[in-house]
């Protein structure tokens, strides 16, 4: 086991925030560009390559990326380049990327600076944020502090405060709406946790975890509503192998098997089967080590190794079930590598390399299947680059075009978020792939219900509905529910079945 001392860490120790956001937002939306010649070379990109996309207005890292229900993306706070090396200051910008242009655009600037803060998309399409540090010198302590960014306004409005002043927590949206966050580097408080309330704005204490947590775990919804957390730093500053589970509906933490390798600043990827993979980190050294959790059993297994051991990488579920991990460093140097897990397999396969080495930056799953990258750091450089990763050949658009979209329709509804909540879950009937959908806060007298951006059908607003995919197998389907022919829907949820 590794220990580290207890004054306040440097910018070595720091992390960026990796979390796993279950309900993917996605709105499918389609566009095909006919390319001006004299202004550009074809865009047609390459399957399993990595290319530049439009630049972050501020070079960033340690910040948050949030996939917003219109399919932007929202990267919040963090740090940029300053006088000194690896360093500062902590900014309170946050930027906007549009995919149908590939570019940047600066929205509403936070409350707070913050660094090693969290972020999560609520069911009413606003984004939480909370926690983390407010300078580089961690004067004054870790903020409780949280705020709300509106896309409908682009403007942040503070919301109640944190029982427990907190930095590298994780943050987790539950199936009810809630928000749980757990971990805290303050002696007294490493077990405790604590729920935010969207309807009231409003915190409260939790149910304590079983083992200390001081941070750098990772915190994963499970398909039944539980939420797993593993590894990280324990209360004695111990690099732990612990794992446990919490129960929204009691408030309770329970036991479940412990990790093979103890581990932090790795990530935690829900698997189409239910199950969840591990993977790098750092102990006493970097990681190429990964494994399992199977929540049928509350155990752990081996599985195939990384070509190359890293932490501070990222880590996404791809549209077909596999998932790509990106960049990371080994030590404090970047790295400019990638690779794909396949659970059929147990395998890792290297890809493309990104163009830029990077670590500590963020990593969010587009329509399309398209991955963006953004920022982080490469040998004490913060980066304002960002790039794509396209697994299927969707074109991805470069700033410096000028595209005229094609006439082709499109049945996906450009919608604003309105106060439909949808959640999902899978489960085979005859042997099919069946996605039970619920959902609450629709008005009107029937619902149309969107499969991966089409109409699959128009049903009287009861509450759910259960479609028969006519699938078998691994197989991954986007869903969002629409007052019958309006532009007022829910979030988007996946729904992924195992093999």
């Amino acid at each position: 086991m590794k220990t580290i001392p207890l004054h306040s860490p440097n910018r070595s120790q720091l992390r960026r925030d990796s979390f796993l956001i279950l309900f993917d937002r996605r709105l499918a939306l389609p566009l095909f560009f006919l390319c001006a010649a004299l202004l550009m070379q074809p865009c047609a990109a390459t399957p399993f390559q990595w290319e530049f996309t439009g630049n972050l207005n501020v070079a960033r890292d340690y910040h948050t990326a949030t996939l917003l229900s219109d399919g932007r993306v929202l990267a919040a706070s963090g740090s940029t380049n300053g006088p000194q090396d690896f360093c500062c200051p902590e900014i309170t910008s946050a930027e906007l990327y549009d995919q149908t242009t590939g570019t940047w655009t600066l929205t509403g600037s936070l409350t707070d600076a913050r660094v090693l803060h969290t972020a999560a998309l609520l069911l009413n399409g606003q984004v939480l944020v909370a926690g983390g540090w407010p300078n580089h010198n961690h004067t004054g302590g870790a903020l409780a502090t949280a705020e709300l960014y509106d896309p409908a306004t682009g403007n942040w409005t503070p919301t109640g405060s944190m029982n427990i002043r907190r930095v590298y927590h994780t943050e987790t949206s539950l199936l009810d709406g809630r928000v749980l966050v757990v971990g805290c580097f303050t002696d007294g408080f490493t077990n405790s946790a604590e729920l935010y309330d969207p309807a009231t704005g409003t915190w409260s204490l939790t149910g304590s975890t079983t083992t200390p947590h001081f941070g750098f775990h990772t915190a994963t919804l499970l398909p039944n509503g539980m939420v797993l957390v593993a590894g990280g730093y324990d209360g004695n500053l111990h690099i732990s192998t612990n794992a446990e589970l919490y129960d929204p509906a009691t408030g309770t933490w329970t036991a479940t098997g412990s990790l093979a390798t103890a581990r932090q600043d790795h990530t935690a990827t829900l698997l189409g089967n239910g199950k969840v993979l591990v993977a790098g980190g750092d102990d006493v050294g970097m990681l190429a080590s990964a494994e399992l959790y199977d929540p049928a059993t509350g155990n752990w297994t081996p599985t195939g190794r990384l070509n190359v051991a890293r932490w501070r990488h990222t880590a996404t579920l791809l549209s077909n079930g596999t998932v790509l991990v990106a960049g990371g460093m080994s030590g404090n140097h970047a790295l400019v590598g990638a690779e794909i897990y396949d659970p059929a397999t147990g395998n890792w396969t290297l890809t493309a390399s990104l163009n830029n080495a990077r670590g500590l930056h963020t990593a969010t799953l587009l329509s399309g299947g398209i991955v963006l990258v953004a920022g982080g750091i490469s040998d004490n450089v913060i980066l304002a680059s960002a790039e794509t990763f396209n697994p299927g050949g969707t074109p991805t658009p470069t700033p410096t075009a000028t595209p005229t979209p094609t006439a082709t329709p499109t049945p996906t509804p450009t919608a604003t978020p309105g106060p439909i909540q949808l959640t999902g879950r899978g489960k085979r009937i005859g042997g099919i792939n069946t996605s039970h959908l619920k959902w609450r806060g629709a008005t009107s007298a029937n619902v149309d219900v969107y499969r991966d951006g089409n109409v699959i059908a128009t049903t009287p607003n009861d509450g759910a509905y259960d479609d028969s995919t006519g699938t078998t197998g691994q197989a991954s389907f986007m869903y969002q529910v629409c007052e019958a022919g309006t532009q007022t829907c829910s979030n988007t949820v996946t729904v992924n079945f195992g093999p």
